[in-house]
């Protein structure tokens, strides 16, 4: 009997050590765990990173909290041009992608210079970034960030319209700016126009902390409203009919016959007699009217086209009584949107 005891207590005490053995098991994982939380959500003084991850760390949680003075005491180097590293320009991005989730990996490399890898979210977009520190006057900084899109290809399509289109990024006019000078810290970059017949709708750049993607930037990046296409078509339109109106073989539109140069004044059109007229009417029923991304992607003129116009009409008579009479098609014509408040409208014109 004392030796089944003796077997029934033994089995106890090996169970009950099991036991303790999960126990300090789980209270590791959890004690790890703990730590990693602890280490991705604690703040970094700034300026003051003890080591490599901190650094990083340090960096992405003050881009995330929109402080960008704490986030360049983190850089080896602070770029000359710092128009875009500021505050505001954080907070716009804050407001409709904020940057979360951020995880730190382990440094690996020598004593004095690491690289760290890092994650986190954007919004939606989940970039992975290395960062190369190293350690100067004892802490860690961060030397290749932030991100200087120097000769990079995202923002080519805009150097041509970026005056012309009234372009800004975040909120921060691109007008007279050079842009291969920016430096961006990582986030999300809207770009809008403040040309009321046009749009940058959707066109959005993304910033990791040493790349950009350009996923969310379309082709064709602007484009007409709808409330744009009606003005334009309406300011055609309108001056087509004003130029119908006046008595000239040639009128301010640019279109006309030349019945006023001959040598004789008996062979010249009296202009008081011109008429102007439209056969079968100006064709504006589908007032189309797109941008001429041909032009603007040549480095041409920001424009756009409209398809408004039909058949006209002009007769008149000289001073000796001789009639003159001629008509042509209006075709198309190009629209300079550059000022919607002045905008530039040519006439072409076809003979058949």
């Amino acid at each position: 009997m004392t030796q089944q005891n003796d077997a029934a207590t033994s089995r106890k005490l090996r169970r009950a050590g099991i036991v303790r053995i999960v126990l300090v098991g789980l209270l590791a994982v959890a004690l790890a765990i703990t730590g990693l939380v602890w280490h991705s959500t604690r703040p970094i003084p700034p300026g003051q990173a003890k080591t490599a991850e901190q650094s990083v760390l340090g960096y992405l949680q003050a881009v995330a909290q929109g402080s960008a003075s704490d986030a360049l005491s983190f850089l080896d180097t602070v770029p000359t041009d710092t128009t875009f590293l500021t505050d505001d320009v954080l907070a716009y991005s804050r407001t409709f992608r904020p940057i979360t989730h951020i995880k730190v990996s382990s440094a690996y490399g020598y004593n004095t210079k690491k690289t760290v890898n890092a994650s986190y979210l954007i919004g939606d977009y989940r970039p992975f970034d290395s960062f190369n520190v190293i350690l100067k006057e004892g802490y860690w900084v961060i030397t290749n960030a932030p991100f200087g899109p120097t000769s990079e290809y995202y923002y080519y399509p805009f150097l041509t319209t970026v005056n012309s289109a009234d372009i800004s990024l975040n909120g921060v006019p691109l007008n007279g700016l050079n842009l291969s000078d920016i430096s961006l810290f990582p986030g999300a970059y809207q770009y809008e126009t403040s040309n009321r017949l046009l749009t940058m709708d959707g066109t959005t750049l993304l910033i990791s902390g040493n790349r950009a993607d350009t996923r969310e930037i379309p082709p064709r990046w602007l484009s007409l409203t709808a409330e744009g296409q009606t003005e334009i078509a309406d300011a055609v339109t309108s001056k087509l009919n004003d130029c119908l109106t006046e008595k000239a073989s040639f009128t301010s539109c640019g279109f006309g016959f030349n019945w006023s140069n001959n040598d004789s004044q008996e062979r010249n059109v009296d202009n008081s007699t011109v008429v102007w007229s439209t056969p079968s009417g100006i064709d504006d029923s589908n007032n189309l009217v797109v941008l001429d991304w041909m032009a603007i992607e040549d480095g041409g003129p920001l424009r756009a086209v409209a398809w408004i116009g039909g058949k006209v009409a002009c007769e008149g008579t000289s001073a000796k009584g001789s009639l003159f009479m001629d008509s042509f098609r209006i075709t198309t014509e190009t629209i300079d949107v550059t000022d919607p408040d002045k905008l530039v409208i040519t006439f072409f014109t076809s003979n058949y």
